[in-house]
């Protein structure tokens, strides 16, 4: 995924992206725009996702005007679902059975 950053202002600016998730990788991690123009960041999933157990993760991105500390949050998402082709086991009934009798 691509994001653009656009420096709407008069003056350069400085940003910085920083992320809560280990299964996030971005190129470049900060920079600066200079007025009017804009700058892009290219975000990926890294392979700490192929560790990660089945499940829903999410996570955000600021991206940080570090010239006037403004913050911009986008979220990002990841599903990782079993492997295709996977044999998966369910039991029924789901509580505790109790067998009791005498023995013979």
């Amino acid at each position: 995924m691509t994001y653009i950053l656009f420096n709407s202002g008069s003056i350069p600016l400085t940003w910085t992206l920083v992320s809560n998730a280990t299964w996030i990788s971005a190129s470049p991690l900060s920079g600066s725009i200079q007025p009017q123009t804009t700058g892009s960041v290219i975000v990926n999933v890294n392979a700490t996702a192929s560790v990660l157990p089945v499940g829903s993760y999410s996570a955000s991105l600021q991206f940080v005007n570090s010239t006037n500390q403004g913050t911009t949050i986008r979220w990002v998402s990841l599903i990782v679902n079993p492997p295709s082709g996977s044999a998966i086991l369910s039991v029924t009934p789901t509580s505790a059975v109790i067998f009791a009798g005498q023995i013979g």
